[in-house]
């Protein structure tokens, strides 16, 4: 199980609220769904301040969950519960560039998939910096098919500073 407790060690180790509160994802998912306020979404991973979830709520956003594991998780502040629930959206903003392996990353693909209904949508950046293990377009491209499917995955914006994915669920 990649949840163990050195992996939760070494995720949790890569928090900084520095960097959490200039997130662009969370302004992003506000972006694209400014009018849609009423979707179940989830922040996988959102650190300990759930600056992404905060923010999202401030903006009107009704139905927003904060999810993280180890030191990261607060009580009264994230959902132990989360993953045993489904979501129209999911966001998940430093998360997998952090991940040592690929083993990780298709972990954690596996468990967004499972809390996302038909046609919803899952949202993740990857920064140029830190990446753990030897990430680049086409081997995310190649984990993310492996588990969402051919054609269910793309990328959506990308320069040498991020890049920004979005993957649906499909019937297939």
């Amino acid at each position: 199980m990649y949840k163990d407790n050195e992996y939760i060690k070494r995720v949790n180790k890569t928090y900084s609220k520095t960097f959490s509160q200039r997130q662009i994802l969370s302004n992003y998912i506000s972006t694209m769904f400014d009018q849609q306020k009423h979707l179940w979404i989830l922040d996988y991973g959102a650190g300990k301040d759930i600056y992404g979830t905060l923010m999202l709520r401030d903006r009107g956003f009704k139905y927003v969950t904060a999810y993280d594991i180890g030191n990261n998780y607060v009580e009264g502040l994230h959902d132990l519960k989360a993953l045993t629930k489904t979501y129209d959206i999911i966001f998940a903003s430093n998360v997998i560039n952090v991940q040592t392996s690929y083993e990780d990353i298709i972990q954690i693909l596996q468990e967004v998939h499972s809390c996302m209904i038909l046609d919803s949508e899952f949202h993740f950046n990857i920064p140029g910096k830190p990446r753990k293990c030897d990430l680049n377009n086409k081997k995310v491209i190649e984990l993310l098919n492996e588990v969402f499917g051919e054609g269910n995955s793309c990328l959506i914006y990308g320069d040498t500073e991020l890049e920004i994915y979005k993957c649906t669920k499909s019937e297939s």
